[in-house]
């Protein structure tokens, strides 16, 4: 391989380099955005808490109407439907809000997995750039080192080509 084909392969590698910045922020975006997803999932969780209150309180509701209405007797045979459809709308709203807790925390529990893989890929990605920087830094001084080490064989080659000149001028003299 010649100096001129290991520094192309130098010069790809280094122009690449750059996009590992940006790759490192579009993480860092994208767990920002998991943390909103978060923070809007917990003000659902507070919605689903204040239903699940409603529905109880429309439950004891129902209960007391359907008790005043069986006072009232045949009067109040009207007011004892309205009272249990009342307490099935009640029992239906509860059932849909178990059912939205447990699909929050699903989410949940999914943000939470995503949002540990992008650390866990944040951290091999810095730990690839400590790597990368580090085989960098040893091209560098192992470049620095074969120029160093180029010049010095120029030198002894000029210096042989001088000695060589010398002793052949020398065996013209004899």
């Amino acid at each position: 391989m010649t100096r001129a084909t290991i520094a192309m392969g130098f010069a790809g590698f280094f122009k690449r380099l750059p996009r590992r910045p940006q790759k490192r922020e579009q993480v860092q975006e994208l767990q920002a955005e998991m943390q909103r997803i978060k923070e809007i999932s917990d003000e659902i969780a507070n919605i689903i808490t204040t239903i699940e209150e409603i529905a109880d309180q429309t439950s004891l509701l129902a209960l007391n109407a359907s008790i005043e209405a069986a006072r009232a007797g045949e009067a109040g045979r009207g007011f004892a439907v309205v009272a249990s459809n009342i307490r099935s709308l009640s029992e239906e709203s509860k059932g849909s809000v178990s059912s939205a807790q447990e699909n929050d925390t699903a989410i949940n529990q999914v943000m939470t997995q995503v949002n540990d893989t992008l650390s866990d890929f944040t951290e091999n990605i810095n730990a690839l750039t400590d790597v990368i920087n580090e085989t960098l830094a040893g091209i560098q001084e192992i470049s620095s080192s074969s120029e160093t080490i180029q010049g010095s064989v120029e030198q002894i080659a000029e210096i042989a080509r001088t000695i060589t000149a010398m002793i052949e001028k020398t065996n013209q003299m004899q």
